[in-house]
């Protein structure tokens, strides 16, 4: 489950990092 929810924290930091760029 902490996996999952990190996981899910790392695609979301992704998706702001590829929104910036």
């Amino acid at each position: 489950m902490a996996k999952f929810k990190l996981d899910e924290v790392d695609h979301q930091i992704l998706d702001m990092l590829i929104d910036n760029t």
